[in-house]
């Protein structure tokens, strides 16, 4: 099977979500390979019309002249069903796209308007740090699923945010006494 087309693009600011960017996350199925991995989130009214032009290319490259046939993946995912099960604010009236690589990604921090290649992928990338990305558009179709992926080459952290992992420390609640002696 020949490789599909894939078109590089650059994001807008998005909210880093999901980070797998220090090593590749593990997959449920041993058959597949470990992926680097992030979900980024774009405000409402984010301006989304270059990866939508990337979809709409990689799309007419697979012959597929009206976009991703009925029943396929679209790549871009509407978040208020995310914001509707609970699974946070940021993502009511946003849009997201899943990004994955199987080779690590390049990072950069900007601050203050310098680029720096001196990263800690932990500590600088944190769910709800502010990103752009570039990525690459591409089709694929695993005969079951069918549509467009996104795969994640470069992330640059542009600003801080408010961060979406649970947060706070056991030792802050006032109910964890650190003079109780009882056992587990």
């Amino acid at each position: 099977m020949a490789k599909s087309k894939s078109v590089k693009v650059i994001t807008p600011v998005a909210i880093l979500s999901y980070p797998f960017l220090a090593s590749p996350r593990p997959s449920d199925d041993p058959a597949h390979k470990p992926k680097f991995s992030a979900e980024l989130i774009f405000p409402a009214g984010s301006d989304l019309a270059n990866l939508r032009k990337a979809i709409a290319e990689v799309c007419r490259a697979e012959g597929w002249e009206n976009g991703v046939p009925d029943g396929g993946k679209e790549g871009i995912r509407n978040g208020q069903g995310k914001a509707d099960r609970g699974k946070g604010d940021h993502y009511a009236g946003a849009h997201f796209i899943t990004a994955n690589s199987y080779n690590p990604v390049a990072l950069r921090v900007r601050e203050k308007g310098v680029v720096s290649e001196s990263v800690n992928p932990v500590e600088d990338f944190y769910p709800g740090c502010m990103v752009r990305a570039e990525v690459a558009a591409q089709t694929f179709d695993t005969g079951t699923n069918f549509g467009v992926k996104f795969w994640l080459n470069a992330v640059m952290r542009v600003g801080d945010g408010t961060r979406l992992a649970g947060g706070g420390c056991a030792f802050d609640d006032p109910g964890f006494n650190l003079d109780d002696d009882t056992p587990f």
